[in-house]
Formats: structure tokens, sequence, C-alpha cells
């Protein structure tokens, strides 16, 4: 497996946009000769983080002329190859240049009019900060819901849950990394250990980088995570969880009125305004 990074410079977003239309990637670069179906394409957005993840649908080849080329200043493209959308999260995944850098495995950060190749292990490592396409991810959470006999509530967009939920679970590695540390690798209401099913899940909803921060966050169980996003679990400011009563009789009854496992760091303590927040949505909650 070979992946790819292509870079996209900050309010050239139009760029994306054209790609996407044409299913259809280019480079610069001499590098872009070598790319062939099958392979990885993962774009990186300069300041912002990590874009999409697209897979090649054809092997590259050399423009014969500028009409084949869609962007401006066509003359700029040495290869184009094309290219399905396998993910792409509603913001980018946030990461530091530095970071993404030591991930992919390249010895030099990532810039523009470059289009380095990725061996398989870095390909994979990539690939993972983005997790499953989309549609495993959707008919992943339809398949809890429907388990458990969950209806989205009424309240709840649907489409905004859906991409609030694919962002917020693709590409937090840093977030969730702290959130492992601070809570000693335990689900902090289940109790679970079970490190491949733990979430970092946000108190107050994902609206961009800064709802990474310390305190704004909870190590969730994948499936209380979804609850909690969901407004049919929450936890009350100083610590008690609550759980609504559609789930009364369910297996998540026994963790009503239990009190949460505090990160053994104290500025990951949930903040208060948020909890009280996330209550004050939960329109159950006596």
């Amino acid at each position: 497996m070979t992946g790819w990074i292509g870079a996209i410079a900050v309010g050239t977003d139009s760029n994306w946009d054209i790609a996407k239309a044409n299913s259809l990637w280019g480079t610069p670069s001499g590098s872009g000769a070598r790319v062939r179906r099958g392979d990885d394409l993962f774009l990186w957005k300069s300041g912002e983080g990590w874009l999409a993840h697209c897979r090649a649908t054809t092997d590259a080849w050399a423009p014969r002329g500028v009409n084949e080329v869609p962007w401006p200043e066509p003359q700029r493209y040495r290869y184009l190859f094309g290219i399905d959308v396998l993910t792409e999260p509603a913001v980018p995944i946030a990461m530091a240049g530095a970071e993404a850098t030591a991930l992919a495995g390249l010895q030099a950060t990532i810039r523009l009019g470059q289009f380095p190749a990725l061996d398989e292990a870095s390909t994979a490592a990539v690939a993972a900060v983005f997790g499953p396409p989309a549609s495993t991810v959707e008919q992943a959470l339809a398949d809890l819901l429907r388990a458990a006999g969950i209806d989205v509530p009424p309240t709840v967009d649907e489409r905004d849950y859906a991409q609030r939920l694919i962002a917020v679970r693709r590409g937090q590695q840093a977030f969730r990394q702290g959130l492992l540390r601070a809570f000693d690798r335990t689900c902090c209401i289940s109790g679970s250990r079970v490190e491949a099913t733990l979430e970092a899940a946000h108190i107050r909803p994902y609206r961009g980088t800064g709802s990474h921060a310390a305190g704004n966050g909870l190590l969730l169980r994948a499936d209380l995570h979804t609850l909690f996003d969901l407004r049919l679990v929450t936890v009350l400011p100083y610590g008690t969880v609550r759980v609504a009563p559609d789930l009364q009789g369910s297996e998540y009854e026994e963790f009503d009125e239990r009190h949460i496992r505090q990160p053994v760091d104290a500025g990951h303590v949930p903040r208060r305004e948020a909890l009280v927040e996330h209550n004050s949505l939960c329109g159950w909650l006596d």
C-alpha cells in the first residue's frame, strides 16, 4: 500500500471543490508520475490540518494539453489522476505540522507543490487518523441505535449530529491521548479498560479545534459516547451520571446516579459550566 500527501493552501478551497467536481487530482511534482490506481491520497490544508482521505482510481498521466486541467494556472500541473473521496470530515482534522510530519514518516515538513510518497506503515498511520469511511461510521451508528431501540431525539438535527460525529471521532489524536492519560485509560462512567472502545467525548459540542481544550472532555466507551451526544446520558456538575427515562429497563439503567471516575490530572477535571450546558439540553432531566 502506497500513500501520497497533497497540500492545499489556506484560501484556495475552490481548488478542492474543483477536484471533487471532477474526481481528479493534479500535482506539479515529478513524483506524481508514480501514482498507481488503488494508492491512497491524503490532503493536508496548511495551517488547519488533514482535509480528506482519497483513493486513486487511475494511474497517473501527463496532461496532453491545458484543456485537460480544470484548475487555474493549468500549465503548472505535470501529472493528473482520478480520485474517489473516502473520507472528508466536516472540518479539517486539527494537527500540528510537526506532528503530521512525524506521523507520515517524512524528513521535511509538508509544503505546497511537494508530493511525498509514504511507505506502507506511514500510509496506515495517516489513514487511521481519518478512521473508517463515513458510510461505515454511519452504518455502525445506525446498527447501535437500532439494537438499543433508540431513536435520535427530535430536538437533535440528524444531519448536524452525523457531521459532528464524523468530525469529532476522527483525527482528534492529541485530544484522545490526553484523556486516556488523564482518566488512566478507563471509561469514566462504565470503568471499561478496553482501550480500542474508548473515545474522547466533547462535553460542549464540537465547534472547531478550540473544543479540544482540557476540561471539555470525558473518556467514554463508544456506546456511552453516542448516548452522551444524543443527550440520553449526561453528567451533573459534581460528577453524578443521569440516564434518560427512555433508557430505564436497559443495561444503561445501572449507570444512573453513579459518580464518574475523576481524572488523575486536575487540568482535565470536567468544567462545571460545560456540564451545566449539556444538562440544559436534556429536556428530560429533572
